[in-house]
């Protein structure tokens, strides 16, 4: 069965999969609305200020179904075009047995800083591509959806900055875990995933 990315649903969050060489990253966005000519203008889960350049690079799209499997389109064109990012995908996609975003278990102290408050020391929970979750076993932080905040770590050798924007509060006796969109782009993330992920198999 094959699948138009055209009829995704508006503000359906999709996945750009960039490869240059045997790099790779990937970064969240939102689909904004369909234009004529396989056309669709997006938002990309990204705060830097700089624009992104696409070119010369390969990108894929993944989406995820409402049954949780992914769907993948390869070889679209990603083009920033009067303020907006637009994406042309002119493929149909297939379901992917690709999971999405692996999640590895970090479980170390990080800093947590939030506009306009002191930093705090924070346990990071997991990070994926994408995202991360921290838990707040003091019950201190009271974030709410869409608050913003940036962490940073030390692991493997690694020093880890990341930009979030909440995205999910799961509310327990004890703590409260917070889950976040990443929304910059770190250039050791991808090394340091696949490097936790050698280490749990072992």
């Amino acid at each position: 069965m094959s699948y138009r990315f055209q009829d995704i649903a508006v503000n359906s969050p999709i996945v750009l999969l960039i490869h240059l060489g045997e790099k790779s990253m990937e970064i969240g966005a939102v689909i904004q609305k369909h234009l004529p000519q396989n056309l669709t203008q997006i938002t990309l889960d990204y705060a830097g200020d700089k624009r992104l350049n696409f070119d010369n690079v390969q990108v894929d799209v993944q989406h995820q179904a409402g049954d949780g499997v992914p769907i993948l389109w390869h070889q679209a064109r990603v083009i920033y075009y009067k303020n907006s990012y637009l994406i042309q995908i002119n493929t149909p996609g297939a379901r992917s047995n690709r999971r999405n975003s692996y999640r590895v278990s970090v479980g170390v102290t990080g800093w947590m800083n939030r506009l306009g408050k002191p930093p705090l020391q924070t346990i990071i929970k997991d990070v994926s591509m994408t995202g991360f979750a921290v838990t707040d076993r003091k019950k201190e932080l009271h974030l709410m959806n869409g608050d913003r905040v940036s962490i940073s770590f030390d692991d493997l050798t690694f020093k880890i900055n990341l930009d979030g924007k909440v995205v999910r509060i799961e509310k327990h006796d004890d703590y409260v875990i917070y889950g976040f969109a990443i929304l910059n782009i770190c250039k050791d993330l991808t090394t340091y995933i696949s490097m936790k992920q050698r280490k749990v198999r072992k």
